[in-house]
């Protein structure tokens, strides 16, 4: 019986780590999608900001929401050389071409709840149905009340997916 038990516990200790390592890969993961696109179109709005022929280009990420192992929300954040970030989270839904109304901070130095909030809305997105094997998507949309009220933009960003 002891040489039983003395066999026993290196075999279950391999078995136990195979299943770990086979196991994860099947469980759901995070969808994010990164990339880089430009704002542009500012009303006038915005001044101090930026003026309405400035085009801006920015750093994304997005998360849409429901993908993978994502939470409810969807997030999408702008962040630029200038050293500011805008993040919107839209809570329990997914973008879309309706406008919605966000969740927004902004910041650099210092980060600040926008109000009022911010309104999104993608005017066009391809593909236009996100998968978990999505591998890249291309968005075209606007924003109001980005930095104040009355700033208006538009954005085209392409973006591909990071594991």
């Amino acid at each position: 019986m002891k040489l039983y038990y003395t066999l026993w516990r290196p075999f279950s200790a391999v078995i136990l780590l195979l299943c770990c390592i086979v196991s994860s890969p099947l469980q759901a993961q995070p969808v994010e999608f990164r990339g880089g696109g430009f704002l542009s179109d500012f009303s006038e709005g915005c001044a101090p900001f930026f003026v309405p022929d400035n085009r801006v280009y920015i750093n994304v990420r997005y998360r849409p929401a429901g993908l993978g192992s994502n939470d409810a929300n969807s997030l999408l954040a702008f962040s630029n050389e200038f050293f500011w970030q805008h993040t919107f989270t839209l809570e329990d839904a997914e973008f879309n071409e309706d406008w919605q109304r966000t969740v927004g901070f902004f910041g650099g130095i210092l980060t600040e709840r926008a109000r009022p909030a911010p309104v999104l809305r993608f005017r066009n997105q391809q593909p236009e149905m996100l998968t978990e094997d999505s591998q890249d998507v291309y968005i075209f949309g606007q924003v109001r009340h980005m930095f104040q009220r009355g700033c208006r933009a538009n954005y085209r960003i392409a973006l591909i997916r990071r594991p």
